[in-house]
């Protein structure tokens, strides 16, 4: 029972790093797509760089805090997965 439990943790986390790998490619594209979209001159007479700038800033550390959240999810997928062979030697 216990192996049956543990079996469906590790796929469960599995899928969770397919659909967080996923939501990150979907979301970077999407970002990307905003950020190259931006006007290059400022038509308007104020100033749009600092907003630029600073949208640029967040999404950067939305992509790093997205790949921190894979990583472990990684790490934990890979301690499980040593975990079952130190406890099922064949």
């Amino acid at each position: 029972m216990r192996q049956i439990t543990k079996d469906f943790r590790i796929q469960a986390m599995r899928l969770y790093v397919q659909s967080l790998t996923r939501e990150n490619e979907l979301l970077s594209n999407e970002i990307k797509r905003i950020i190259e979209g931006f006007p290059q001159d400022n038509d308007d007479g104020f100033d749009a760089e600092p907003g630029y700038k600073a949208f640029k800033h967040y999404h950067n550390l939305r992509g790093k805090r997205l790949n921190l959240e894979a990583e472990q999810s990684i790490h934990f997928l890979s301690e499980q997965q040593v975990e079952g062979d130190t406890n099922n030697p064949q």
